[in-house]
């Protein structure tokens, strides 16, 4: 036997099992790191998706509130609940605006209003979601057809009305304000969640930011 056939040697079955050990060691962490990373990348889109949805719920509230606080010289019917200062209803789960969107200068009868959106209601459901609705529902929006909705998974849903007082420059914020006359602004706390079973781990849910937005009225006169 010559020298070239002696070093014609394979690998025995030792170090094959080793070799293949340590392969699967090395792939099982390159797999485990790419689960890992796969996971996070989803939790993040999931909370920047929540985080948008929320924001653009917020922007359609504040359009509504803006254009509640023009000022209406003339109502068609008697201001008993303050259906004319932008403000008309405020409580946990929802608050009630009128405005003069159809720029008539008076907020239509109680009978035409809810044909032209001059009154409209935001309100938590019971399916925790956001919803707008044309005139002032109060109870069951997930089933009413006068209701759209908005935004779901609702984990906090805060509703303040806001008084500056101008002289002493002061800001009050109050769940239940006892004179709706001096509010200049509102101020909306929102955010959500994802579903349950949308999180496979731990089952646990992931939360959006909580945003805060006080919208002022435009043009907003104290009687």
């Amino acid at each position: 036997m010559n020298i070239l056939e002696q070093n014609k040697k394979g690998f025995t079955l030792v170090e094959l099992m080793i070799s293949m050990f340590i392969g699967i060691v090395i792939f099982g962490g390159v797999f485990t790191t790419f689960k890992n990373q796969k996971l996070l990348y989803s939790r993040q889109e999931k909370i920047i998706k929540i985080g948008q949805d929320t924001r653009a719920a917020l922007n359609i509230m504040k359009g509504y509130i803006k254009k509640a606080g023009i000022s209406i010289s003339n109502c068609s019917f008697v201001d008993d609940n303050n259906k004319c200062t932008g403000l008309e209803t405020i409580a946990s789960n929802y608050f009630t605006i009128t405005s003069d969107t159809n720029l008539t200068g008076k907020v239509d009868a109680p009978a035409q209003i809810a044909n032209t959106m001059e009154r409209v209601t935001f309100i938590k459901g019971g399916d925790n979601s956001l919803y707008i609705c044309a005139n002032n529902v109060t109870s069951d929006p997930e089933s009413n057809n006068k209701c759209q909705f908005i935004l779901d998974n609702i984990k906090k849903f805060e509703i303040k009305a806001c008084y500056t007082d101008p002289v002493a420059g002061g800001t009050t914020c109050n769940s239940a304000p006892s004179d709706k006359d001096k509010i200049d602004s509102i101020q909306v706390t929102l955010q959500a969640e994802t579903k349950e079973n949308e999180i496979t781990e731990s089952n646990t849910k992931l939360e959006g930011s909580e945003i805060v937005a006080r919208v002022f009225f435009i043009n907003k006169t104290f009687q």
